[in-house]
Order: C-alpha cells, then sequence, then structure tokens
C-alpha cells in the first residue's frame, strides 16, 4: 500500500505506533528500531548515553536519527519529539 509516494507495510509484528503522521500530514512508518530511537528522544540523555542504552554506537544512532528527521520531515530532536508528541507516541 501506498500513501502520497510512500510505502507502507501492513505487518502484525510493528507496533500501532509505527505509522506516524509527518509535519507535512503524510503517513510514514518508522522501522523497529527507529521506535525505539524515537521513545529514546523525549528523555534528557545524550545521544551517547542512548546508543549505550540500545547497545549500538553512535554513528548508528546518528544514521538512524537522519532517518528519523528525513521521515517526519523535521530537522532537530525536538521537532522530531514534537511531531512524536502529536501523534500520542509517548502515551
Amino acid at each position: 500500500m501506498t500513501h502520497k509516494g510512500l510505502s507502507l507495510i501492513n505487518s502484525n509484528k510493528y507496533f500501532m505506533r509505527d505509522n506516524i503522521l509527518n509535519e507535512a500530514g503524510e503517513l510514514v512508518r518508522l522501522s523497529e528500531r527507529e521506535i525505539d530511537v524515537l521513545g529514546h528522544l523525549n528523555t534528557p540523555d545524550s545521544g551517547k548515553i542512548i546508543a549505550v542504552n540500545l547497545g549500538i554506537s553512535i554513528f548508528t544512532l546518528n544514521q538512524h536519527l537522519r532517518n528519523i528527521y528525513r521521515k517526519l520531515a523535521t530537522r532537530s530532536r525536538m521537532g522530531a519529539v514534537n511531531v512524536a508528541r502529536k501523534n500520542n507516541f509517548y502515551n
């Protein structure tokens, strides 16, 4: 299924919160790891601490962040958190 040129995957292994409306109003799908990273962005932890908590390198974390920012049509951690809050991601 596609929506505004984006490929969406329907799978029971993903949470309902994997589909998020981005800043442009487009429905986008986050990977499981991107969901994990987005869950940590709402904390005061630094990127280095988030990477350690997730068991990944800071370089891998930065790649996930770039993907999240692109998908959510935002340019910053706070922008991503705000989009996630608008979608009730942290509830």
